[in-house]
């Protein structure tokens, strides 16, 4: 009998669980909308309490699908979202809700970090600090919350610890996931004594760094009573969404880059080499595999953005019929959305940080439609890449010949298309492929020694999905964008518009 794994993704849009078998195929995996964590609610203990119930229900509802015993089921493994933080009890009970990544509250701390840390945030940690702030936040506004929290933890550290009925001194977080903490070591992949303390935080209050392969308990009595499975079942420690995916997506090799375009949109570049970024516009996460780093720049939330664009102007639309139809129309507007830029940094901008920065359009004028206003963030985020993608290459050396691209994103033909005419590289989508939880899966597999074959991985891949490539005739008008772009937070209002209506 072959070996099946139980994998978690706790996305920031939704919650995906799935069951791999040792030839990497997905037996069943069901989503559900993730979002009511996100809501005002997530700030109380019994909202992280009623999630956790819910997803024992899920895992019910994916083994029922399955058709699986639940004795064949031989590992867990949880992934998930970098972004956040929740405090824990001695007892492993929650002290905070879920501080969901997206939560700018705390984003006066992050600013304190970069001006703490100065060089240091970039030759010693990865380069995004988002969890530290939140826990600095908790330490100034809920004095009494941090001094009750024995340590923080992800979301996937919480939910592996909770089904492991672990207490507060096993708590563990992988070493993938630590890269938006702000107080870790990159190169040693542990914890810095002295960032921690610069920061006026208590290491105690950090959780033990393992191996994403690692089991970090076994399903506990109870936990096992309520998803219905096996009390005593391995459970890994797993890894962040992000570097999960990519390792689903077989980016498990120097010399490779991707798109990874969900809540928050993402271009990496994979190298064995750690060369610090002193100007923050590439940061670093550590591979699942010791010795692989992925160099990559972001957009906090920007798929959120387009979310919000369609509860703004959609209607009674669903999500599939307003931005099929946004996207047929968009498609009619040439490249630069008729002297339109768009600023996608409703959250500020990370890379490099400026706190301050927000969205807006740039240009707008009474010509403009619903259809010039989607396209114009489309482009945005390619325009983002391809400042990200300059500074990977001058760092890492190498120009890729070719993108992947994964994540929700990768099914909008017309941003697929308008990235690669912006990048000039062609892009290869794997949509149909759900690379986070066949990562998490895998890192279940080989947590239980098994050998995993991950040339297989390119199996789980649309062989029919349209390749992309640039047409190189807009190079010259989107070379020219690009450059506005990068120079948005350095010109006035005045000066964007009349280079724009130069184009």
């Amino acid at each position: 009998m072959g070996h099946y794994v139980l994998g978690i993704d706790l996305g920031t849009s939704g919650i995906k669980v799935g069951i791999i078998d040792e030839q990497l195929r997905m037996i069943c995996s069901q989503y559900r909308d993730a979002r009511p964590l996100s809501g005002e609610s997530r700030q109380t203990t019994d909202h992280i309490d009623r999630f956790y119930g819910d997803l024992l229900s899920h895992i019910q509802d994916v083994m029922s699908c399955s058709q699986l015993s639940a004795h064949e089921i031989s590992a867990i493994a949880v992934s998930g979202q970098m972004g956040g933080v929740i405090g824990i009890d001695r007892d492993f009970n929650a002290t905070t809700g879920f501080d969901i990544g997206i939560d700018t509250r705390s984003e006066s701390y992050n600013l304190q970090v970069h001006e703490a840390l100065g060089a240091d945030l970039f030759s010693t940690t990865c380069g995004s600090p988002r969890n530290t702030p939140k826990i600095m936040w908790w330490k100034e506004h809920a004095p009494a919350v941090y001094r009750d929290s024995v340590t923080f933890l992800t979301l996937n550290a919480f939910i592996a610890g909770k089904l492991a009925g672990n207490r507060a001194d096993q708590a563990a977080i992988d070493h993938t996931i630590t890269a938006f903490f702000g107080n870790e070591d990159l190169n040693g992949l542990c914890w810095s004594p002295e960032i921690t303390r610069a920061l006026g935080l208590d290491l105690s209050k950090f959780p033990r760094i393992v191996s994403p392969f690692d089991t970090i308990g076994y399903l506990s009595v109870e936990a096992a009573r309520g998803c219905g499975l096996t009390e005593g079942i391995p459970i890994m420690a797993g890894a962040g969404d992000q570097p999960a995916g990519l390792l689903g997506a077989g980016m498990n090799r120097k010399g490779m880059s991707m798109d990874v375009s969900g809540s928050t949109t993402l271009i990496f570049s994979s190298t064995d080499t750690f060369s610090p970024d002193r100007t923050g516009r590439m940061m670093y996460i550590p591979s699942v595999f010791t010795g692989l780093y992925y160099g990559f720049s972001y957009i906090n939330g920007a798929g959120i953005d387009l979310s919000w664009f369609k509860q703004l102007v959609g209607g009674e639309s669903t999500h599939e019929e307003f931005f099929s139809r946004m996207s047929r129309e968009a498609a009619q507007v040439s490249a630069g959305s008729d002297h339109l830029l768009f600023s996608p940094y409703f959250g500020g901008r990370q890379c490099p940080y400026q706190a301050q920065l927000r969205g807006a359009w740039i240009g707008l004028d009474w010509h403009h439609r619903a259809e010039h206003l989607y396209r114009a963030m489309l482009e945005s985020v390619a325009y983002s890449y391809a400042d990200g993608l300059q500074r990977q290459q001058e760092l890492l050396g190498y120009t890729p010949e070719l993108i992947f691209a994964s994540g929700g994103g990768a099914k909008n033909l017309l941003w697929n298309q308008i990235k690669a005419d912006v990048l000039g590289i062609p892009l290869q989508p794997i949509a149909d492929c759900d690379s986070s939880l066949l990562g998490t899966g895998i890192i279940g597999l080989m947590g239980l020694q098994i050998e995993v074959d991950l040339s297989l991985i390119e199996r789980s891949f649309d062989p029919q999905a349209p390749w992309f490539t640039p047409d190189r005739s807009l190079a010259p008008v989107y070379n020219r964008y690009c450059d506005l772009f990068s120079a948005m937070d350095r010109l006035s209002i005045s000066e964007l518009s009349d280079r724009l209506r130069s184009i």
